[in-house]
């Protein structure tokens, strides 16, 4: 290398153009565990959907499969949003927020009061 070219690097401080500064893990364990909440939502409400159309068969694993998955996206949401509470204090109230949500939403809650409601 000729000595009247400098050397350019990769990493210069001065070309920050576009790059992201990477996020801390107890900074994504709330987008996270709110992305999980929701698919425990969602698959709760197709193991429902799905469990009423086809076969005899596909009615069964599609509602048991469905509940399975959505009772471990909710559980895995409770757990990240209980560690980020206690990790990252700046997001605290919102994961208390998703703590409740997780718990007053979940398969088990939702299939107790449908039970409770198609009982009376």
């Amino acid at each position: 290398m000729s000595p009247s070219r400098p050397m350019i690097r990769k990493n210069d401080a001065g070309d920050r153009s576009g790059a992201r500064r990477p996020r801390k893990p107890e900074q994504r364990l709330f987008p996270i565990s709110l992305g999980l909440w929701v698919l425990a939502l969602v698959s709760f409400v197709l193991a429902f959907v799905l469990g009423n159309t086809g076969s005899g068969a596909v009615m069964s694993l599609s509602f048991i499969g469905g509940l399975l998955l959505s009772t471990l996206a909710d559980v895995g949401a409770f757990l990240t949003a209980l560690a980020s509470s206690v990790t990252y204090r700046k997001h605290r109230p919102w994961n208390i927020v998703l703590l409740l949500a997780t718990v007053l939403i979940s398969p088990a809650t939702l299939l107790v009061v449908l039970q409770a409601a198609l009982t009376m």
